[in-house]
């Protein structure tokens, strides 16, 4: 499954003019009495106010991927195709992957991708079973790096930071030491451990594989005060802070508030 983390995630470049910005989406499979349906999910800071992207998708080969064989879907009206969290300080956005599938397909392109399915989210149960410091891995686009070459993303690793059973100031996120930069905004964060793992029993031979959630935010320090500050990952990678300092420490939304968001989503076009 971790292999497949690299065919699951969309670089995001936004445009607005001379204005441009670069995130993280992913794809997760949603199952619903209708089916199985695909989402992409990102962070709303992504999207929002960006009337247009850039989306790249790589090539199938049969059953496997055609490694540096890329489409790039130019997107209009990009903000008003998703859906927001209906909490407006949740900081999630979700949007139907199929038609981006069939827009690529009508061109002549058959992409390769994989989705995390719910199953393996780590929701009220799962989290329950956590140590309090798990290793995580982050896969994204950090300032806007990639192997170009093939078209795969980056994968980082940190811990987390809090419990992730625990509501971290009474919100559904917790935190991760990791270095975050632009371009890292909606990375899914996942558990995978091969061979053993510890639990709360002990230590348990065999495989784990779950996403804990996605990266929004990140920790500064105001240079000047020492004040702690809490702000969404910059999507534009030119950005030069000069007067904050990052503590390497990210804030990540718990996979329940996908649940949540693509749950807003079919609300609303189920007509309900």
């Amino acid at each position: 499954m971790t292999q497949q983390l690299f065919f699951s995630t969309l670089r995001i470049t936004t445009v607005d003019g001379e204005r441009t910005g670069v995130g993280t989406g992913f794809i997760v499979i949603v199952t619903d009495d209708g089916g199985d349906i695909p989402f992409v999910v990102t962070n709303r800071h992504v999207v929002e106010r960006w009337p247009s992207a850039r989306v790249s998708l790589i090539q199938r080969d049969g059953d496997e991927p055609k490694l540096g064989s890329v489409y790039e879907m130019n997107l209009h009206d990009f903000d008003k195709a998703w859906t927001f969290h209906p909490e407006d300080d949740v900081d999630v956005a979700v949007m139907p992957f199929a038609p981006l599938v069939n827009k690529a397909e009508s061109d002549g392109f058959s992409p390769f991708f994989r989705g995390i399915p719910t199953s393996v989210f780590a929701l009220d149960e799962e989290l329950s079973n956590l140590d309090a410091v798990e290793e995580v891995l982050f896969v994204g686009y950090p300032n806007g790096m990639f192997d170009g070459a093939n078209q795969l993303p980056i994968v980082r690793r940190g811990t987390t930071a809090s419990p992730p059973e625990v509501d971290f100031n009474n919100r559904p996120q917790f935190l991760i030491d990791a270095s975050v930069f632009p371009g890292s905004s909606g990375s899914p964060v996942v558990i995978a451990n091969q061979g053993s793992y510890a639990s709360g029993d002990g230590i348990v031979i065999g495989t784990r594989f779950m996403l804990l959630g996605l990266i929004a935010s990140v920790a500064y320090r105001e240079d000047e005060s020492g004040r702690i500050d809490f702000r969404t990952v910059p999507t534009q990678v030119g950005t030069r802070i000069t007067t904050r300092e990052m503590l390497d420490l990210g804030f990540v939304f718990k996979a329940r508030t996908i649940v949540e968001a693509t749950q807003a989503f079919m609300a609303t076009h189920n007509g309900s």
